[in-house]
Formats: C-alpha cells, structure tokens, sequence
C-alpha cells in the first residue's frame, strides 16, 4: 500500500506541480549561479555581461558566484567588482570540491523564485536565460539550455573531438539514465526553487556528472523539463578532458543508476513548505 501510494504521489498533477505565486514586494525573481574555480582570467568579462543583463532587468536578481576553492584570485576579482554589483554575491569553499558541489552550495544559499546556473566562461550568454525563463512560464519546472537544438536564430560553435565525444556520451546516457534530452551537460538550466532545493539537497555527484544526476532526479519525480535551444560557443581554457572526463562520467552513470535505484518522489512537491506560502 505504502508503494503504490508513493507511486501515485509521484504522478504529475495536471497543470504540474503546485507552487506559490511571486511576490514582487518580498521576493527574488532570479538568481544567477555561477560556480567558479580558477576563472580569474574568464569570469571578470562574463560579469560584466551579467551586470549589464541584471541592470536591464524589469524584476529582481541576484548574482551568487561560488569559489570552488581556486588557487588563483577568482575571489579577489569577484570582490573588486562587488562595489559596483549590490546584486553580486561571493560564497567561497575549502579546498576544491567540485563543480557540482558549487552549483550544489550556490542553489541552497539562493532565494529566487528561480534559480539559474551558469558556466562562468559565458559560453552561452546570459541574455539567452530569457528563452528559459519563456519556458518554465508555460508550466515547465525546469528549463535547460541545449545545444543539440536547433532553431533558425540560434547559433552554437563546437568542432573537433569534443563534439565527437559528445554524441558518443549523450546516446549512452540518453539509453541508461535520462531518455528524450538531447543535451544534458549544457551548463545554462533553470529550475524553480522549491524543485531545485529538494533535487540538490540530496545530491551525490561532486563532478560533472551532476546534470545527468539532477535530471536523472527530475525525470523519476516526473517533472516537466523543457529543452531549449540557446546560443553557445566554444571558450579557450576548458578544464574538461575529453577522453579522461568521458570515461568518469560514463562510470558515473552506473553509479547514479546505482544509487537511486529506490528513489521516489514521495511528497516532493505536492507540499509547499510555510516559508513559501
């Protein structure tokens, strides 16, 4: 009885899940999280852009960059540019844990009826975060960027063996762990609070094979996710390993598989806590 009755919350209600209306005089719209390690030379430029995207804005912001303990002056960087961003947030963490774990502590710590993460190279520009916010308004719960997509204004720059390694990775994962997304690395996505706080609260995948877990996550709890072509290029300085990466992640996925394996949505979000009301 207990199974069946978990089985049957887990069922998305029509019209989706329940959530609080947005409150303009007490609420955040957006927040924007950007994890960072070692992006001193990157990141500056890229806040920029999201500087002049908040200040364009007709609703809230706020800018939460996490320092996934750099080496380098990411920190200082952020901090210089902080007197002239009031939205701007630094969240640091010691030693290095993983981008996941950024996104991770950067998702738990925002207040925005939204939550958006971003590379911190701009690979895809943040005014595209617009697209995904046009999405989840139609009753999506979570909206990602991707560049497997097309669509006639949309342009996206990647050659060579990445794209090569790309295709191989997305069948596979497509096969075992999350059916029907095309691209599930793009790392532009856009959840709705309460659904990203209860996905990330539990999350088990430090590394980059997080977005397979999160969506993994999310398709088990029978969210609606909206794939969406965005504008993507291909930045100097990647600190991902085609061949080495590849072979992590692969192994990664038997290990989500392997660790969900029982996981059900129970009261996921058929509930809103009282601080949401």
């Amino acid at each position: 009885i207990d199974i069946i009755a978990r089985v049957c919350q887990s069922q998305r209600p029509a019209g989706g899940w329940p959530y609080p209306r947005y409150h303009p005089d007490r609420d955040v719209y957006l927040s924007i999280v950007i994890p960072a390690y070692n992006e001193a030379q990157r990141l500056p430029s890229f806040l920029q852009d999201v500087k002049a995207y908040v200040d364009a804005c007709e609703f809230s912001c706020e800018v939460l960059v996490v320092d996934d303990g750099s080496s380098d002056d990411t920190a200082a960087r952020v901090e210089a540019i902080q007197g002239n961003f009031p939205e701007l947030k630094l969240l640091r963490q010691v030693p290095n844990q993983g981008k996941g774990r950024a996104v991770q502590r950067g998702v738990l710590a925002a207040k925005g009826y939204y939550i958006l993460f971003s590379d911190a190279d701009g690979a895809t520009p943040i005014g595209e975060a617009d697209r995904l916010l046009a999405a989840v308004a139609k009753g999506s719960e979570i909206a990602i960027g991707s560049r497997r997509q097309s669509d006639s204004d949309v342009e996206r720059e990647r050659k060579g063996v990445r794209a090569l390694m790309g295709m191989f990775f997305y069948a596979f994962v497509n096969v075992l762990a999350v059916p029907r997304i095309k691209d599930t690395q793009c790392g532009f996505k856009l959840f709705r609070r309460d659904v990203a706080h209860h996905i990330f609260q539990a999350l088990n995948e430090g590394g980059w094979a997080f977005d397979v877990e999160i969506l993994y996550r999310a398709q088990l709890a029978s969210c609606d996710i909206r794939e969406v072509p965005v504008n993507w290029r291909e930045i100097e300085g990647s600190k991902v390993d085609p061949m080495k990466d590849a072979i992590r992640m692969l192994m990664a996925v038997f290990r989500i598989r392997r660790h969900l394996a029982g996981y059900m949505k129970a009261s996921l979000l058929a509930h809103v806590s009282t601080d949401e009301k």
